[in-house]
């Protein structure tokens, strides 16, 4: 259990949940309102939009794992270094 709560932590769900509330307000909000203005039906489905989320999430979560795993890397090399 503490394995998976680590793993949630390193993942920063707050900041996946923030990527995916933005992406679904700026489709309903924004894409599909100016679309419609201009009599042009989108073609993104609610499937492939679903789709998109998920992959965004998906490189913004592995991003953040890449990213600790290196922070860790140049903490351990700094602190080798007493200046």
């Amino acid at each position: 259990m503490k394995k998976i709560k680590a793993f949630v932590q390193i993942l920063r769900w707050q900041n996946l949940m923030f990527i995916a509330i933005t992406q679904l307000l700026f489709y309903y909000c924004i894409i599909k309102p100016q679309l419609v203005d201009v009599f042009f039906k989108p073609q993104l489905s609610n499937k492939y939009l679903f789709l998109i989320i998920v992959a965004s999430i998906a490189i913004a979560g592995a991003g953040n794992i890449i990213n600790d795993y290196f922070d860790i890397k140049a903490t351990k090399n700094t602190k080798k270094t007493n200046y």
